[in-house]
């Protein structure tokens, strides 16, 4: 694996900042646990039968005033309780709108152009195309995120049958988040592309991130 790039166009206004900053940044303040904490905080509030059994959860929006409040508490650095809040469709949009903040994208700009074509591939090329771009091509940081997402993924589609959230539905809502163009321009056909290519991972994410 490659190692981490930095891309330090936004000034943290906080040490413990976890929203529009590298990876690296969090990494750095947070004695080198690659995790982040809003990551960690959000799948732990949401890894139970209750969370996992919500129909349409991390496709549902919550109350943008409320969202903006607890960014705000873990870039300060503050505790949070999700329960105060009343609504698991929060912790939801927080992990969500963290991937989707970060000053590059968890899957990189430098794969952005052979994800775009990965659609285009036969069914016996793509997986190991899969396993090269996530073991050998993304930095380990990222690796080391996209696995701790993609565990907690995978029990959520387990559930499906209750909460409605497939593979192809978990793709739609996290695929824009997990990868963008540098100019982020997005298009229905990238678009399209960039959730082909999540879907492909969360369906075969025990063969893809096994070293």
């Amino acid at each position: 694996m490659t190692s981490s790039s930095s891309f330090h166009t936004n000034i943290p206004t906080f040490e413990t900042q976890q929203f529009r900053v590298p990876i690296s940044y969090i990494k750095e303040h947070n004695k080198g646990e690659v995790i982040p904490r809003v990551m960690q905080e959000c799948i732990s509030y949401l890894d139970n039968d209750n969370a996992l059994e919500t129909e349409g959860i991390f496709r549902r929006s919550a109350n943008t005033k409320i969202v903006q409040e607890v960014q705000a508490l873990f870039d300060e650095g503050k505790p949070i309780c999700f329960d105060d809040y009343g609504d698991i469709h929060v912790p939801a949009v927080i992990l969500k709108t963290f991937l989707r903040e970060l000053e590059e994208p968890i899957l990189t700009f430098e794969l952005y152009d052979e994800i775009m074509t990965f659609q285009e591939l036969t069914s016996i090329e793509k997986l190991p195309v899969a396993k090269s771009l996530i073991l050998h091509r993304l930095p380990e940081d990222n690796y080391e995120v996209l696995r701790y997402l993609f565990e907690f993924l995978a029990k959520v589609i387990d559930r499906s049958d209750l909460n409605k959230m497939t593979a192809s539905n978990l793709a739609i809502v996290f695929g824009p988040n997990l990868l963008w163009a540098r100019n982020k321009q997005a298009s229905l056909f990238s678009i399209t592309k960039i959730n082909h290519f999540t879907e492909f991972l969360l369906k075969n994410h025990d063969l893809i991130f096994s070293k």
